[in-house]
């Protein structure tokens, strides 16, 4: 069933109409009814308002309360900003606490640290004046002994003043034998010239001291039709200086005995008699003597437009140079030297090396003095560097085969004290 709604105006204005006809008892029905429905308007009006009222004062309540909770929570906010200050101005407040606090007490152990180290300076500087008052005590008696000593020195040094103007004298009767000894040396020497007349030659003789263990021997026997044989010799005897000198003039003497007088004529009959001469003259049988020497010893024939070699030497080797092939050769020594008794060296012969040789060729004959010379570094220049070298000049004059050996020499041992003797005699065959 539908409900139809009159509007409130509606009854007002049915009222109106019956009451102007006269007819007051509709009139007052119709008001009636639109004074019930005015009520119920009203009453529904204020209802309404009430319920939107209500709406209204819950809706602002509602505001109210989330205004107030928002301030609320903006206020603890606050608070907990203020509490997190208060409680960083703590922490802050407390580390700065703590590091003074340790500050102190770093500044306390310091300072006992320092006491401590002051306490044990003061007491070390105690025992230090201790000390140089002993070591002043100390002083003065050593003053007093250096006094003394300095007394007994002065009378020591007019002493040894005296004694150095005896050995100063000495010394210088020495050296006047020694040069005297050099003088002798000398004249036992081959004449340069001498050789001359038979070879082309140079004679490279460098002795370590004033006077000479090594020397060199030459000796001529003339043919006729102008055949001729030489002997020469490059000897290295025992020792230099004084010493060496002394065997050599023995040793010279005693070659010149052997083959101008008791005309031995074979280099290995010539060192085996030298050998027993040496054994003898300084009795080396009885006594504990070992003084010799070693030595290369050629003799040169030249007959009928020839040349013939006979080599032997007492373990120093022959150097070779044929003209022809330009080969450089050595001929083996005997490993034995002159003099000196040694049981094994008694059971080796000496032996005769022979062969033909041509105009232009060359014969060296070295002790080992060149190649046993050291260098700066302590290293021998050797008998390989040596050889090399010979082989290298070996179409050279015999004047520029001796400037260039000697050039080798000086650069080889520069601020370098000469070891030994040298000798190196060339021959070259005309």
């Amino acid at each position: 069933m539908k409900v139809v709604l009159i509007p409130n105006w509606y009854y007002m204005h049915l009222a109106n109409i019956y009451n102007s006809k006269g007819n007051y008892k509709e009139a007052y029905n119709y008001m009636n009814k639109y004074s019930k429905l005015k009520i119920e308007i009203f009453d529904e009006q204020s209802s309404n308002q009430v319920a939107e009222m209500e709406t209204k004062y819950e809706t602002e309540k509602k505001d109210k309360e989330i205004e107030i909770k928002n301030l609320t929570l903006e206020q603890n906010d606050e608070k907990m900003k203020l509490q997190r200050k208060l409680i960083y101005l703590f922490v802050i407040f407390f580390v700065i606490i703590i590091i003074f606090v340790i500050f102190l007490i770093k500044l306390f152990v310091g300072k006992k640290k320092a006491n401590q180290k002051l306490e044990q300076r003061n007491a070390e500087i105690l025992q230090q004046q201790e000390e140089i008052i002993t070591q002043a005590n100390n002083l003065e008696t050593a003053y007093q002994n250096i006094s003394q000593i300095n007394e007994e020195l002065v009378q020591q040094k007019d002493y040894i003043e005296e004694q150095s103007e005896v050995i100063k004298e000495a010394n210088e009767h020495t050296q006047a034998s020694i040069r005297y000894a050099l003088t002798i040396q000398k004249a036992i020497l081959p004449i340069k010239e001498n050789i001359d007349n038979y070879f082309e030659n140079f004679i490279l003789y460098r002795p370590k001291d004033i006077v000479s263990g090594d020397f060199y021997w030459f000796v001529n026997i003339d043919g006729q039709n102008g055949d001729f044989t030489t002997y020469t010799a490059a000897v290295d005897c025992t020792g230099h200086g004084v010493p060496g000198a002394f065997m050599s003039m023995i040793a010279s003497r005693l070659l010149n005995a052997i083959v101008l007088e008791q005309k031995n004529y074979l280099p290995a009959k010539i060192l085996s008699e030298l050998n027993r001469k040496v054994i003898k003259s300084l009795k080396q049988k009885q006594t504990n003597n070992r003084d010799g020497m070693d030595m290369c010893l050629c003799k040169i024939e030249y007959s009928n437009n020839e040349y013939n070699i006979t080599f032997e030497g007492a373990k120093r080797d022959l150097i070779y140079m044929e003209y022809k092939t330009g080969e450089l050769k050595k001929i083996k020594a005997t490993r034995k030297s002159i003099g000196g008794v040694i049981k094994t060296q008694n059971k080796i012969e000496y032996t005769d090396k022979n062969f033909k040789a041509n105009s232009n060729d060359i014969i060296y004959l070295t002790t080992d003095g060149f190649s046993d010379q050291n260098n700066s570094e302590r290293k021998r220049y050797g008998t390989v560097k040596l050889l090399e070298k010979l082989d290298f000049i070996k179409n050279e004059s015999m004047q520029k085969q001796q400037v260039f050996l000697e050039e080798k020499l000086d650069n080889w041992q520069i601020n370098t004290e000469q070891r030994d003797d040298i000798t190196i005699i060339a021959l070259r065959l005309r």
